[in-house]
């Protein structure tokens, strides 16, 4: 019995300090993230995974990091014409990258099921130019 207890522990401290790791690891992705979306218009991809993931992608450094696009009430937003574009591109075979303005809205990360983390982002239009 001790034996299986002292086994336990010893599993608990291995998957404690495992948790530190990837939550700093996740932190640290976060701030690519932020940096990027403040410094102006990022690359997107539409790139579809094998699992429940977001379909999109944003360029975060050298990183393509998962991201979900949250809808918002502004009717002006083109995210459904910018999905459907990505779509019919990926269906001839192109994995194109955009140029978009983007808004860091999660302070979290979500995940997906495989463990993945992915951030939620908000559209906005290009700032205008005089």
């Amino acid at each position: 019995m001790k034996l299986l207890q002292g086994l336990l522990l010893a599993l608990c401290l291995v998957s404690c300090g495992h948790t530190d790791a990837h939550l700093a690891r996740v932190d640290a992705l976060r701030a690519t993230v932020k940096v990027a979306v403040a410094e102006g218009p990022v690359q997107v991809r539409y790139n579809p995974p094998d699992c429940t993931c977001p379909a999109l992608e944003m360029l975060a450094e050298d990183k393509w990091v998962r991201i979900e696009v949250v809808e918002s009430s502004d009717p002006e937003q083109p995210i459904e014409a910018f999905r459907t574009s990505a779509r019919t591109d990926l269906k001839a075979g192109l994995v194109k990258t955009y140029k978009l303005h983007l808004v860091l809205e999660s302070s979290r990360p979500r995940h997906c099921q495989n463990g993945s983390p992915y951030f939620e982002v908000s559209l906005v239009p290009p700032p205008e130019v005089d």
